[in-house]
């Protein structure tokens, strides 16, 4: 069975991968596999958290600290998108009910000059 520190090693260093993977895509603005990589990540910071009483794991602590950092700064990042996505459906939404509001008068204008073409054509 494999030591809990190297248990932990090599779970730290896959979440570490996927965090560099993640400021990948923010750096490319991709929101969405951003999120994706999270989700992948999860499970093992799961378990490295189950493992982080473990005699000789506290040995990682600095390793640790640096990922929470920039797991932090990628939140942020990742807030803001979210925040910049809602304003953006909110102005379509106001959008979409000022047309829906002015489509009866212009339904009925359609209908009015189709009438009028037809009679002078």
């Amino acid at each position: 069975m494999e030591a809990p520190v190297t248990r932990a090693t090599r779970l730290l260093t896959a979440v570490e991968l996927l965090l560099e993977q993640e400021g990948m895509y923010r750096r490319s603005g991709l929101a969405d596999l951003m999120l994706a990589t999270r989700q992948r990540a999860e499970p093992l910071v799961q378990q490295l958290a189950l493992l982080a009483g473990a005699y000789g794991v506290t040995g990682l602590d600095d390793r640790v600290r640096l990922l929470l950092e920039r797991n932090d700064e990628h939140a942020r990042w990742l807030q803001i998108k979210m925040a910049e996505l809602g304003a953006e459906i909110q102005r379509l939404e106001g959008a979409r009910q000022r047309a829906a509001q002015l489509m009866p008068a212009y339904a009925g204008l359609n209908s009015r000059l189709e009438s009028r073409f037809q009679a002078a054509g």
